[in-house]
């Protein structure tokens, strides 16, 4: 048991109020801050209450860990309702610069750094066939082969020819195995 001194008397008490109250009070400002800003929606799907409760706690959460590396470097700590429309307006933006990536025709995204290794060896590549009115391509990794054995120029005429091309590099290549290759080995050649 511990005092506890207030203005007329003195009480005793628990050492487990004590104890909760030291290790609960960062629980129980994170519950305050989200019922100033509520995010959840009347609905019947428990789910949907529980994802909504989920994104404010995540919220709060940074909100509190950015106050906190806000008073480190003696920064005035930002309102809740300010990191919250400072955090959509950021999302909005990055969801915009995403519906402005360039498509090809498929609709996949083409990367900006076509044809370079990390576009190359990440991203989600998936082969997709030859328009229909289009020849079939010479395979980048069979040309390159020949190329790189010394073959003459008949030969390279005559490297594998495919109906297939990935669908975000727009490069032909044989769906095996040469397509699992050009996106997985830094030197696909080998």
């Amino acid at each position: 048991m511990s005092t506890h001194t207030t203005r007329t008397e003195t009480k005793a008490k628990p050492d487990a109020v004590i104890d909760y109250t030291s290790n609960m009070s960062g629980v129980d400002q994170s519950d305050q801050l989200i019922s100033y800003n509520p995010l959840h929606r009347k609905t019947v799907k428990w789910w949907k209450k529980l994802a909504f409760h989920l994104i404010t706690l995540c919220v709060v959460q940074s909100h509190i860990i950015l106050n906190k590396a806000r008073q480190l470097q003696r920064k005035r700590p930002l309102q809740l309702e300010c990191f919250m429309r400072k955090l959509c307006l950021a999302l909005a933006k990055e969801g915009k610069a995403l519906e402005e990536e360039p498509e090809s025709e498929e609709g996949v995204p083409v990367p900006s750094t076509s044809g370079s290794e990390l576009g190359r060896l990440t991203g989600r590549h998936f082969p997709v066939p030859c328009e229909e009115n289009r020849k079939r391509g010479v395979c980048t990794v069979c040309y390159e082969k020949l190329k790189k054995s010394g073959a003459d120029a008949k030969a390279l005429k005559q490297s594998q020819k495919t109906y297939y091309k990935c669908g975000q590099c727009q490069k032909s290549l044989c769906v095996f195995p040469c397509f699992t290759d050009y996106h997985t080995k830094q030197d696909f050649t080998i």
